[in-house]
Parts: C-alpha cells; sequence; structure tokens
C-alpha cells in the first residue's frame, strides 16, 4: 500500500490540563478524534458522508504510549499516517513538538459496521476504499 501522512496543527488549551501541569491522558484521545476527522475531510468522507451511505467506523483497538508530556499553551503537531484499508481502517498518530520531538505515539483500528442491521463488515465498504485510493492517487502525483 503506498505510504500518505497528513500533519494537523493544534495548542494544548487550558481545559486540556490537569492538575500536574500537563495535558490529561485521555484528552490525547480526543486530538486524535480531530486529527483522525481532518483526514477524513481531506479524504473527502467524512462521518456525516459514511452515515448516510449507510455505515459507520466505530474503533476496536486503540493503543498509546505517551513519551513526554504536552504543557499548557503549548504547539503541537500529530501526524496522521494511512495504515491499512481492506477490512480495516487503521491509522497511526504521532505527536511532535514544533522542533519535531516525539510526545507520543499511538494507533487506531476501526471496522465497518451497518448501521440498520449493526452487522460486522468483512471489509470496508467499497465506495470508502476507493475514496481513499483515489485520495492517495492523488496525493502521491
Amino acid at each position: 500500500m503506498p505510504h500518505i501522512t497528513k500533519k494537523y496543527d493544534f495548542i494544548a488549551e487550558f481545559f486540556d490540563i490537569d492538575s500536574m501541569g500537563v495535558m490529561w491522558h485521555g484528552n490525547y484521545v480526543r486530538y486524535m478524534e480531530v486529527a483522525r476527522c481532518r483526514f477524513l475531510d481531506e479524504v473527502g468522507f467524512s462521518y456525516l458522508k459514511m452515515k448516510e451511505a449507510g455505515f459507520a467506523l466505530p474503533i476496536v483497538k486503540l493503543d498509546c504510549k505517551y513519551i513526554a508530556p504536552i504543557e499548557f499553551n503549548k504547539r503541537f503537531c500529530i501526524e496522521v499516517e494511512l495504515l491499512e484499508f481492506e477490512c480495516f481502517f487503521r491509522l497511526g498518530y504521532r505527536f511532535v513538538d514544533m522542533n519535531g520531538a516525539k510526545l507520543c505515539e499511538a494507533h487506531t483500528s476501526q471496522v465497518a459496521i451497518l448501521l440498520e442491521s449493526k452487522e460486522t463488515c468483512l471489509y470496508l465498504p467499497s465506495e470508502f476504499r476507493e475514496s481513499l485510493s483515489a485520495f492517495i492517487n492523488h496525493a502521491n502525483k
């Protein structure tokens, strides 16, 4: 599968910070969700479009390795890498500071379910796979 990575910039807000002065660990997942939504918007297949097409992509696996803390008002970037999109929709996330130092690494795996029946699909819906393929082809030109 061709390699594709997209970068999204963020800043640690006051409400993200815990009593130790660093970003609360659960907020990393929220930022991954925002980055994933931006990625899907770029692909042209948002969660709303999925819903209209009759399917959803629930997360079935998440792993996260915290490497260095993110403090209040610090700018950081999340690099989102597409890892797989046949049976699973798998993304890798790398949080880095503005100097490129690694802060966190994570991965999510999602499967498609049909909204009406809640049935799990063996493969991602073809229209979603086609959109991802077209996005990769366009990005690699």
